[in-house]
């Protein structure tokens, strides 16, 4: 008679020390750590904006330009910088290079009209151009530079970053669209910047003088408008983190993609840095820019008066690279120019070399903690992000061998059972 097969203890033994193990670094975690690296494209190229994903040499000195989009175009004007201009038909554009280096102007056209200019600047050195210094070589085809993103990285449309704010009261959405236009005097035709002027600045001369440590009651209210009547009405304080949300807030609502940013990071128990801001999205521009309300800075511009993102400012600043910059900033109820090396200590005294731009999606808001901690973390930006990857890698790695386990643990007991009948 054959010996019963028992059932195996070592798996359920791993599949105890599996649990243990990932509850133990659940509750042995640092709240602070709860972001992932994320690159610079990924985090400033949504996927609302066109990309170059790709190129292919259609026949020799011309180019097809691989930019998926979803209008669907299927006609494109291209125009060199000698003035020669040629119209291609096809999913993608077609551009003929002239030899040496040159700029192209790329415009899909539509029914609709045009769509956005893209340039190309391309260097073009054909075979021959080599074979008169002797030397054997193929055509040369060179991308100097491109007003649009280049390559494949892993991009988020803006409504991911945005938040609508649909786990407060709708009577307290509808309260700010109505103060967004009847206080702040916003309206649909306001370009992007004059939108976030006007937002920025009838937020700053009114809680002028309301900044300081935040009370419990402040900290636990979910809605930014309450909060910003309970600061008014003289009920609290409130620093960096409820600026940043309540300008997140009304933004939001006036229809501008925006999404909260923190700079955090610490050497073992110390912190090195501590701040809160916000980043709105310019679709004339199709870039993010840099709100901080909290220290009064509005924008910051390059010198093409172009608004910079958080990480931009953040490598000006470890760089020594700000000359030539400009904030706008709040002064007597309107948005004034200065030169941003006057109001740059405030910024240096957060953007440290240990510090990492953390950036919060807006799932955010309810986002679950288990969610947080293992499968959608927030995004961060730094110098040296490794170690942040290495604590969700170490995280993931456990869960992943404990549900592992905990698989052939239940195909181990449903097969015991069917052998115990």
């Amino acid at each position: 008679m054959a010996k019963p097969r028992r059932f195996p203890l070592w798996l359920t033994v791993l599949f105890i020390l599996g649990i243990a193990g990932n509850v133990a670094l659940y509750l042995t975690r640092d709240k602070r750590d709860g972001y992932y690296p994320a690159t610079y494209k990924t985090l400033y190229a949504p996927a609302d904006v066109p990309v170059l994903a790709g190129t292919r040499i259609v026949e020799r000195g011309r180019v097809e330009l691989i930019v998926p989009s979803k209008a669907g175009y299927d006609s494109w004007k291209v125009t060199d910088d000698t003035g020669e201009s040629d119209t291609t038909t096809g999913r993608y554009p077609v551009v003929k290079l002239k030899d040496r280096r040159h700029s192209y102007d790329v415009e899909p056209q539509g029914a609709a009209g045009p769509g956005p200019k893209m340039i190309f600047n391309f260097g073009y050195y054909p075979s021959e151009y080599y074979k008169k210094g002797g030397r054997t070589q193929p055509d040369n085809y060179w991308l100097v530079s491109a007003s649009i993103p280049v390559g494949q990285f892993a991009r988020y449309p803006l409504s991911f970053w945005a938040c609508d704010y649909g786990d407060i009261d709708a009577a307290d959405r509808e309260e700010a669209k109505r103060m967004l236009r009847e206080e702040m005097g916003v309206t649909d035709s306001d370009p992007t910047m004059t939108k976030i002027e006007k937002i920025g600045c009838w937020l700053i001369t009114r809680w002028k003088g309301c900044s300081g440590t935040p009370s419990d009651a402040i900290e636990k209210t979910k809605s930014p408008l309450r909060i910003l009547k309970m600061v008014l009405a003289g009920e609290g304080k409130i620093w960096c983190s409820q600026h940043a949300l309540i300008y997140h807030f009304f933004a939001n609502m006036a229809g501008l993609p925006t999404r909260l940013l923190s700079l955090a990071g610490r050497v073992d128990t110390v912190i090195t840095t501590g701040h809160a801001f916000a980043e709105t999205f310019i679709p004339e521009l199709g870039a993010w820019a840099k709100v901080d309300v909290s220290l009064n800075k509005l924008f910051i511009l390059n010198p093409d008066g172009r608004p910079l993102g958080s990480a931009d400012v953040y490598n000006a600043i470890i760089g020594g690279n700000l000359q030539g910059l400009t904030a706008r900033v709040c002064r007597d109820g309107g948005a004034v120019s200065q030169p941003y090396s006057e109001v740059a200590d405030s910024d240096s005294y957060y953007y440290s070399y240990g510090a990492h731009l953390v950036y919060r999606p807006g799932r955010a808001r309810t986002q679950g903690t288990l969610s947080k901690y293992l499968f959608a973390p927030d995004f961060a930006y730094s110098l040296d992000a490794s170690a942040l990857r290495r604590t969700y890698d170490l995280r993931r790695a456990v869960f992943g061998a404990w549900a592992l386990i905990a698989v052939l643990w239940v195909i181990a007991l449903v097969s015991f059972v069917v052998r115990k009948r």
